[in-house]
């Protein structure tokens, strides 16, 4: 089990660890359905997909000097990839806590805050919301 998430873009070209802070992931499962009232007073259930999000508060430099991490122009690059069909694309490979591979997309909105009163370099660190969905049913 490592400590951060590693994100990869379709094309290999921009890839990145980024630390995650204990007790900032929350995990959503949600399913899709409606349960809507018959004429004859039953219930008409309409059952729909399964999909799962991870919202994040990842802790990222300015400019990274540790080897293989990412910085933060390079987590907002990643969020801003708005192309599911280009190169790269918008869907991304996303190495969990636990080694295990996923499609994801980054979704809704990015959020940073700066820690500390540096705001360039290596000693600028900042606190980044993220919410990752997972593609398909794969991590259900």
């Amino acid at each position: 089990m490592t400590s951060y998430i590693t994100l990869t873009t379709s094309d290999s070209g921009s890839s990145g660890k980024f630390s995650v802070l204990y007790g900032g992931r929350q995990r959503e499962i949600r399913k899709n359905m409606s349960v809507d009232p018959t004429v004859e007073g039953g219930e008409d259930i309409t059952f729909g997909g399964i999909h799962e999000t991870h919202a994040y508060t990842i802790r990222v430099r300015h400019t990274e000097s540790r080897s293989g991490y990412g910085n933060l122009a390079l987590l907002e690059y990643l969020f801003k990839l708005n192309n599911p069909n280009g190169v790269p694309s918008s869907v991304l490979t996303m190495v969990d806590h636990f080694g295990t591979s996923h499609s994801v997309v980054l979704v809704g909105s990015f959020s940073d805050s700066l820690l500390g009163v540096d705001i360039t370099g290596s000693e600028a660190w900042s606190l980044v919301n993220l919410t990752i969905k997972y593609l398909g049913n794969e991590a259900i």
